[in-house]
């Protein structure tokens, strides 16, 4: 804007201010819509493109003791921030004490593979069955 300020001073040619901000309007508009793209997905609380549900799910799978993984949801919370939620059932002979240690494992494979920077695990064991809710 300077720059048709100083042109518009010297020479008196009036058309360099619109075009001038013509040329910024168009160069800022497809960087406001990635922007607003990631903006949106942050607050529908949408899973990032990066990450693949179903390799979430066999990640955790591959964890000694999980037996099954569902009510998985993966989020981006700010830029460049993932939070996960899930609840993983337990192998069968696998003790409900020993989930501190699984849960350990698991948090770290998310973060190694996918970044997941936040996890939150709900832990059943075999036989466990959650009540059906009317909503």
């Amino acid at each position: 804007m300077i720059a048709a300020g100083a042109i518009m001073w010297l020479t008196g040619w009036w058309y360099a201010d619109p075009l001038v901000s013509a040329f910024i309007g168009v160069f800022i508009l497809p960087r406001t819509w990635r922007l607003m793209g990631q903006a949106l997905n942050v607050l529908l609380q949408a899973a990032p493109a990066r990450i693949s549900l179903p390799a979430v799910e066999e990640t955790m799978l591959e964890v000694e003791g999980v037996a099954r993984a569902h009510d998985l949801h993966v989020w981006t919370i700010t830029s460049g921030v993932d939070a996960l939620s899930a609840h993983i059932v337990l192998r069968p002979g696998t003790a409900a004490a020993g989930s501190s240690a699984i849960l350990k494992r698991l948090a770290e494979r998310l973060k190694e593979r996918f970044r997941i920077a936040h996890s939150t695990i709900h832990v059943e064991e075999p036989a466990y069955q959650e009540e059906a809710r009317p909503f």
